[in-house]
């Protein structure tokens, strides 16, 4: 018949307990991966936006703050004289002498700069240290580098 000490043992009772928490468990996780999982893609997708911007610098050389005067300026001095490229570096030199504390001033100086020693490093020249241009020696410099007015940093 029916064994009385079979009923009364506990020990698979305990095991039975323990399944069923470990199923809850793992359905209450599952429910939560779930419910996280669409604002996890899209934090990644705004992630993967932001990192696909102009925010990474992809390589060690300058980065110019402003890229089309900065390739223009490059362009002009490369293809300059070294007469030409000595009367630049003489106003460059006097722009920083006037110390500008307007900061596209000095952004835009800096780009300058940068263009005007990579032109001379290409051409093998040193970079003067005068700071006193002729005025109309410059603009004839200016016109035959194809730059469009004498004073860039006033234009910016």
């Amino acid at each position: 018949m029916v064994d009385r000490d079979f009923l009364r043992q506990e020990d698979g009772a305990v095991t039975v307990d323990w399944v069923v928490m470990t199923a809850a468990l793992v359905g209450l996780a599952i429910a939560i991966a779930i419910s996280v999982s669409s604002g996890l893609d899209d934090l990644s997708g705004n992630i993967a936006t932001e990192l696909e911007g102009d925010l990474i610098v992809t390589s060690f050389g300058y980065n110019p703050n402003f890229p089309d005067e900065h390739a223009l300026a490059l362009e002009g001095l490369r293809n300059a004289s070294p007469e030409d490229r000595a009367l630049f570096a003489e106003y460059v030199n006097s722009l920083d002498a006037q110390n500008p504390t307007d900061p596209d001033d000095v952004a835009l100086l800096a780009d300058l700069n940068d263009a005007l020693d990579t032109a001379l490093v290409e051409n093998g020249e040193t970079r003067p240290t005068g700071a006193d241009p002729d005025p109309q020696d410059l603009d004839g410099a200016f016109q035959r580098m194809g730059f469009p007015t004498a004073d860039p940093v006033a234009a910016g």
